[in-house]
């Protein structure tokens, strides 16, 4: 604001003069320098932008781009239903079985050291009680019947099952008070020498009736026969 001296020397306040008044003022030294000043402005602001713009475009060009991944489908593979099975190779039948040898019967007979009932025993081997005086009794108070409680059936001899051979095997036997079979001897055989082995073998795993004399269990003697058969 500025202030003005009037005639009577008083100080009025004036109104600010405008940029174009102070351009057209002749107290205002205009400036003769900004033209060029100003043209050097735009050439400096024309310059950086254009080496801005190369600047990025080099950078641009510059850079590697990406390499493109190679991409990998997975294709699920259709099994084929229609298998054909490894055939086996069946083995060829096995021969018939050959037809067994004929069966073969063994008749064993007790003789007791005195006379008793007649005894039969069911099964492969036929038990009875003769009448005493046999080969090899023992003479003594021997009263008791031979009565077997276990048997086992003696083998046949192959020898024998093949040529058809029959016979027979008398044995001695003593009968411990518990009733296993304490010895076995043969006292008669025929043919000699062939069934002696397996009839031993069979009456010593045999087990008879205990005797017992007052109620307490002794020892008995008896002779056994067993006789060795083949069917027809």
């Amino acid at each position: 604001m500025a202030l003005q001296l009037n005639s009577e020397h008083l100080l009025v306040p004036t109104r600010p003069m405008t940029f174009a008044e102070m351009l057209r003022s002749k107290d205002v030294r205009r400036p003769r320098g900004w033209v060029p000043a100003l043209a050097a402005s735009l050439a400096l602001s024309l310059g950086m932008f254009i080496g801005m713009h190369a600047l990025i475009t080099v950078s641009g060009h510059g850079a590697k781009k990406p390499e493109t991944l190679p991409t990998i489908d997975f294709v699920r593979l259709k099994r084929d239903s229609q298998v054909t099975p490894n055939e086996r190779r069946k083995p060829p039948p096995p021969p018939p079985p050959k037809a067994p040898p004929p069966a073969s019967k063994m008749t064993v007979a007790t003789e007791a050291a005195s006379d008793g009932p007649a005894i039969t025993v069911p099964g492969s081997l036929d038990l009875s009680a003769g009448s005493g005086g046999g080969g090899g009794v023992a003479s003594g108070g021997f009263d008791s019947e031979l009565v077997p409680l276990q048997r086992v059936n003696p083998a046949y001899p192959q020898d024998a099952r093949r040529n058809r051979i029959e016979g027979y095997v008398k044995l001695d036997l003593l009968v411990a008070p518990d009733g296993s079979v304490r010895s076995a001897k043969v006292v008669d055989a025929k043919p000699k020498g062939l069934f002696d082995a397996s009839a031993v073998t069979a009456v010593l795993k045999w087990r008879f009736k205990p005797k017992t004399v007052d109620g307490k269990a002794v020892e008995q003697r008896g002779v056994q026969k067993i006789e060795f058969t083949i069917n027809k």
